[in-house]
């Protein structure tokens, strides 16, 4: 990957070198890089102003009758996944010049049993504090920008989750979209679903049409 294959990244051919070498798979994992948009930039700072927690990390808690049912939700969020760029995009910004977004190939999901303490109480409240985005971190070097935890509830034998995720990929609106091809992938219509928009188009938007100077004094009247 060579600086003049990157039209919306400003990277020297070492930056990339590093950047590649970072993402597991090397260079047949990188499908492409590119820079943030100004919203993504300015969560990204505040990600890295925090020691502790993150003001962008988002939690969601659900709950399914079986654990085979769990297994299909996490299939199919891998699906969705598979699907967006966007969902398999990892951040660098150590010794760049600016901070730039990496499109992995291929990003797993991550899912993760946690053991409820018998004795604290209920289970989606255990969970929901011991993932709680106040106090916890999300690594963004790594992709997907997301994380599964998961219990059995001993009260009715049902399966509990928290599904962390990072606004940097994903806000309310596009929450609502990943809930709706979530459901079309249970139900087996996955293949119906019309052709991911990639998120580098609008990135190269956001970063071509109007200049950097227009960005910053945009949010700057904003504060």
């Amino acid at each position: 990957i060579t600086p003049d294959m990157l039209p919306l990244a400003a990277l020297t051919q070492a930056q990339i070198d590093r950047v590649v070498a970072s993402v597991p798979g090397g260079v047949s994992n990188v499908q492409d890089i590119y820079g943030l948009v100004p919203l993504q930039e300015g969560i990204l700072y505040h990600h890295l102003a925090n020691e502790e927690g993150d003001p962008y990390l988002l939690q969601a808690l659900l709950r399914v009758d079986s654990f085979e049912q769990l297994l299909d939700f996490t299939e199919a969020l891998q699906q969705v996944i598979d699907r967006h760029n966007i969902l398999r995009t990892a951040v660098a910004w150590e010794e760049l010049d600016e901070p730039v977004q990496v499109v992995w190939r291929q990003a797993r999901l991550r899912v993760e049993a946690f053991l409820p303490h018998p004795d604290q109480g209920d289970v989606a409240a255990q969970l929901q504090a011991q993932f709680d985005p106040r106090r916890i971190r999300m690594d963004l070097h790594q992709a997907p920008m997301m994380r599964l935890h998961y219990a059995e509830d001993p009260v009715d034998q049902s399966w509990v989750a928290v599904l962390l995720f990072h606004h940097l990929i994903d806000d309310a609106t596009s929450l609502a979209l990943l809930g709706a091809e979530i459901e079309a992938f249970r139900q087996g219509r996955g293949e119906h679903l019309p052709a991911s928009v990639p998120y580098r188009n609008h990135v190269a938007q956001a970063r071509l049409s109007v200049s950097r100077e227009e960005h910053e004094a945009f949010f700057r009247d904003m504060l």
